[in-house]
């Protein structure tokens, strides 16, 4: 059975001297009292601008004029259509656009990138990188040390750097106070692991 919205489509991209008879739009539009009144003011305009067209004189036939005139129609609204598209794809971009210069403005000013020297009491440099590493997590952060270095080197946020030298401080106090034979043993960082 054909719907009203199926009806209504052909018929805004049909002439009704197009639709076939006894087709399901053609029955449907017959005992459809709403699409029936929409066929026949199609019906009605179809008829005034051929007669228009006639009396202007044109010098093709008022059936091509017709024709050309719903082919022209088709094609403006799939230039609206398209416009509308665009509108829409730079209203997106600019949105998207938008939010990430909200978000890097928001950002830039908590990330105050700082650059500290640490020169570990009791731990080999390759263990302290171990135990700073996990806390400089934002995107730049870094820890190395020359080679035969005493010192390393954090870069980072400097909320993260501050708290990577405070957990080295802590893990040093822990370990490097502990009495035991040798007292040059250093911890390593497997102790630190299984805390």
């Amino acid at each position: 059975m054909t719907t009203c919205a199926e009806c209504l489509t052909a018929l805004s991209t049909m002439r009704l001297s197009e639709i076939p008879r006894g087709s399901p739009i053609e029955q449907h539009y017959s005992t459809c009292e709403n699409c029936s009144r929409i066929a026949a003011d199609l019906q009605y305009a179809e008829h005034k601008l051929a007669l228009a067209l006639s009396e202007f004189g044109s010098s093709m036939p008022p059936s091509v004029v017709a024709e050309e005139a719903i082919v022209g129609a088709a094609k403006l609204r799939r230039r609206n259509a398209a416009k509308w598209f665009r509108r829409g794809l730079f209203a997106f971009g600019a949105l998207l656009l938008g939010t990430y210069v909200v978000e890097k403005r928001n950002v830039a000013p908590n990330a105050e990138i700082s650059t500290e020297m640490v020169i570990p009491k009791c731990t080999a440099p390759e263990d302290a990188i171990a135990i700073v590493t996990p806390y400089l997590r934002s995107s730049g952060s870094a820890v190395y040390s020359g080679r035969n270095a005493k010192f390393i080197t954090l870069r980072g946020v400097h909320r993260e750097v501050e708290n990577a030298i405070s957990y080295l401080d802590q893990y040093e106090a822990q370990f490097c106070s502990l009495p035991g034979p040798g007292k040059d043993v250093i911890p390593s960082a497997d102790i630190l692991k299984k805390d």
